[in-house]
Parts: structure tokens; sequence; C-alpha cells
């Protein structure tokens, strides 16, 4: 098996925009971190989130300011009495999703999880945080 470096795997796009946040879905080989330097090498996913107005527009290779990181399993089985989700509550800037943004974040991140994990995938990947009996 080729082992790649960062410098190599071109970096993850900006799946689209909710409210005031891009939206990047970073899987298996993706660069990601400070500068793309770091590989996930995870199975499952990561979904970030960058902030993103005129100020932050051209910092982080065009991304906006990076905000947060989730598992993909972590946003998908949420708790069903869980209100929207923050992204950074020490900020004085809203760093927040509503549950309506956040239902669209999930739609964006769901369809393109779809093109390459069947629904035993995601299982799995949920099931992979269970704590043993």
């Amino acid at each position: 098996m080729d082992v790649k470096s960062a410098a190599d795997v071109p970096a993850a796009e900006i799946l689209g925009q909710v409210g005031s946040f891009g939206v990047r879905l970073v899987r298996s080989g993706d660069r990601y971190g400070l500068e793309d330097r770091l590989l996930w090498e995870k199975r499952e996913p990561g979904v970030e989130f960058y902030f993103v107005d005129s100020r932050s527009s051209c910092s982080h290779k065009g991304r906006g300011r990076f905000i947060a990181r989730y598992y993909y399993t972590t946003l998908r089985f949420r708790s069903p009495k869980a209100h929207g989700l923050c992204l950074d509550g020490g900020d004085p800037l809203r760093m927040s999703l509503t549950d309506m943004e956040l239902a669209r974040v999930m739609q964006m991140v769901d369809a393109t999880v779809s093109e390459f994990a069947s629904e035993e995938t995601v299982q799995a990947w949920r099931d992979s945080w269970k704590l043993p009996d």
C-alpha cells in the first residue's frame, strides 16, 4: 500500500454554506488541520465548520475561519432532545446552528456520505463508539 504525505493529497472542498458557516466533509485520506498538514486516517469522516464573513473568507485557504470539527456519527445520531448545535460557546459572535440550519447541514453531509458509505457502514461507525459491557 502506498503511503502518501499530506502534500500529495488534495484538500476536501467545502460542501456548501448554511448561514454564516461553510461545511466541509473530511474523509479518510483527506488533508485537514492547520494549513492542511495532517491526514485524516480514520474510517469515519469528520464534519468541519468554518465561519465565513468578509474578513475571514480569505483565511484558511479561502474556507473562512475554522470553528469546529465533529465526527459524522456525533451529528447523525444526536439525541432527539438536543436543539441546534453550539459550535463555539466562547465566541461573542453567534457561533451556533439552529435546528433548521443543522437539518440543512445534515442534508448536504448525508447526501455526500451516501455516495461512498452504506447504511451498514454508517452503523459500524456508530457501533465503534460503544463501550464494551
